[in-house]
């Protein structure tokens, strides 16, 4: 495509290894960090409630 000088949007998600590497705009969901609280929620059994944000994070792909 590039080659072809053809532009194609791409967007991972997750942040992954492979987005940084191939310079691909991504999503992160902050999964660890939604993990993390579901995890102390169960261990003291009680409810933690808390809005972790996504967050878009802007390379090459869109650019």
């Amino acid at each position: 495509m590039k080659k072809m000088q053809i532009d194609v949007p791409v967007i991972g998600q997750e942040n992954l290894d492979y987005s940084y590497l191939m310079n691909f705009s991504t999503i992160d969901h902050k999964l660890n960090e939604i993990g993390e609280y579901a995890f102390w929620s169960l261990f003291e059994k009680k409810i933690v409630k808390k809005l972790i944000p996504a967050e878009f994070i802007l390379r090459g792909a869109l650019i």
